[in-house]
């Protein structure tokens, strides 16, 4: 009771302050001695409790500020014996194969993990191997999700079993899955995964392993309030249950999109701002599921702005023959395009009866095509721009062009010289809204530090008089157990 507590805090006071004289000799200010301590039972510690603090610094190599992190996120740390130190670490550097900068900036975050037993973590590895995942592999996922290692083996077969039994997954394929999602063997298989996998079913879906193995976070969803209400805008879209099931299994992670703030916009956008009638919606959505995921303010309306801008007025039309337009980049992709189309003699009458052609590339397609027209002294608008664009080189030649050599294009495309494309940036990351946002308990950030650890800190460094310390170290320029509070937790 609290009774306890307070007298079990009470004997901890002179071994707390013992630990915060060491801290401090090894290298903790006086900030992140007092926090590490603070709360500490005398329960929290261990007999040898010394060697262990000494092993923690021996044979991890890490000094007092990384310590303390360690206690703030995991205070039983040193209430395991030095032995358990030293056999954890020689599992992860010996028989793991993991190097020691990556084992000490594991355990300065995931300190949790000195309560897993090696042979738990070798037998966790061995069935990672049998799942189709390489050692390299495995070592790259226990760099970036340490947290894995503190899965039983049990937890992990059951986890297996249960995919087994409700899909055609092979076992091979598991290891793929867990490298994108390892957090999802956390997932509760009664309440969680199985009954995802059954609704699945129920809902008719047939490839169940297909939706898993390109989606696995539809094992968190909501049934009723996410996976259900998806299904039910497509069906009231338009769509029969049938050709719901194909937008499911053709484009699993439309399940995961944000009902209001995503599929909703991009529908009300769609209908209200470019005004596509509700038929002509539904077959966009059909065709082109993926429509949902686009960004309306980055990617739709810069797209729609250019088409209006060119002259094109029925947009909805062009939308039906040609979806993935709206997310094509108005910069690097259309505007060459539209541009070199222009210079070759085609009017805007042209590309809007053909819209295709912008998903075409400029410089293997588009370019040598009509360059090979004016070769042989023909106009462009001779033959519909389709013609021209979409067969194959083959068929261009002997078909929309009554029989042209096939080698004479080949030998013009090489003698063609080459075309100065704009420089493709970085794609910019769509920040689309998530159903459902999890911290990925696996996730090499680690361990939580205990509840209301920030405004403890702020409080503790006023009644000390001192500043709160600013990161000791950039991610590329990171130290050995230097804090990282800015690494990206996973989500949807």
């Amino acid at each position: 009771g609290a009774l306890d507590l307070k007298e079990d805090l009470k004997r901890g006071e002179p071994l707390r302050q013992e630990l915060k004289g060491l801290l401090q000799q090894s290298g903790a200010s006086l900030l992140e001695a007092s926090i590490a301590v603070e709360q500490l039972r005398a329960s929290a510690f261990g007999e040898k409790w010394r060697e262990t603090l000494a092993r923690l610094e021996r044979s991890c190599g890490l000094k007092g500020a990384a310590i303390t992190n360690m206690m703030v996120r995991f205070s039983a740390l040193l209430a395991f014996p030095p032995a358990r130190i030293d056999s954890v670490v020689k599992t992860l550097t010996h028989d793991i194969g993991l190097p020691a900068k990556s084992v000490r900036y594991i355990l300065t975050r995931r300190p949790s993990l000195f309560a897993s037993k090696p042979e738990e973590m070798l037998a966790v590895r061995a069935l990672l191997l049998s799942y189709g995942m390489r050692d390299k592999q495995i070592k790259v996922l226990m760099n970036t999700s340490p947290g894995i290692l503190g899965v039983s083996a049990a937890t992990l077969k059951a986890f297996v079993h249960t995919l087994g039994e409700h899909s055609d997954l092979e076992v091979e394929e598991i290891g793929a899955i867990l490298r994108r999602c390892p957090w999802i063997v956390t997932l509760d298989l009664k309440k969680q995964v199985r009954p995802a996998l059954e609704y699945l079913g129920m809902l008719g879906v047939g490839d169940v392993s297909k939706v898993v193995r390109s989606f696995p976070q539809v094992l968190a969803l909501s049934r009723s309030r996410q996976v259900k209400r998806v299904y039910d805008i497509l069906r009231e879209l338009g769509l029969e249950q049938l050709e719901v099931v194909a937008v499911i299994e053709s484009f699993p992670p439309i399940l995961g999109l944000a009902i209001d703030a995503q599929i909703l916009r991009v529908l009300e956008y769609l209908e209200v701002e470019v005004n596509v009638a509700s038929d002509d919606l539904c077959k966009i959505v059909r065709a082109f599921p993926g429509i949902l995921r686009l960004d309306v303010d980055d990617q739709m309306k810069p797209c729609v702005q250019f088409l209006r801008q060119v002259g094109i007025g029925n947009i909805a039309r062009i939308l039906v023959l040609i979806p993935p337009i709206l997310g094509m980049d108005v910069a690097t992709e259309l505007v060459p395009k539209m541009r070199f189309l222009d210079k070759a003699g085609l009017t805007v009458f042209d590309m809007a009866r053909f819209p295709q052609v912008f998903s075409y590339p400029l410089d293997t397609i588009i370019r040598p095509r009509l360059m090979f027209l004016k070769f042989l002294e023909l106009p462009v608008t001779s033959k519909p721009l389709g013609l021209i664009i979409a067969p194959t080189d083959k068929d261009l030649c002997e078909l929309t062009l009554f029989g042209i050599s096939p080698e004479l294009y080949a030998r013009f495309q090489q003698r063609l010289p080459p075309i100065q494309l704009p420089e493709r940036q970085r794609p910019k990351r769509v920040r689309t809204p998530p159903a459902l946002q999890l911290t990925n308990t696996l996730q090499l950030k680690g361990d939580c530090r205990f509840p209301g650890y920030h405004q403890r800190l702020q409080q503790m460094a006023q009644q000390l008089g001192v500043p709160v310390a600013a990161p000791r170290a950039t991610a590329r320029g990171r130290k050995d157990g230097d804090e990282d509070d800015d690494a990206p937790d996973i989500a949807l």
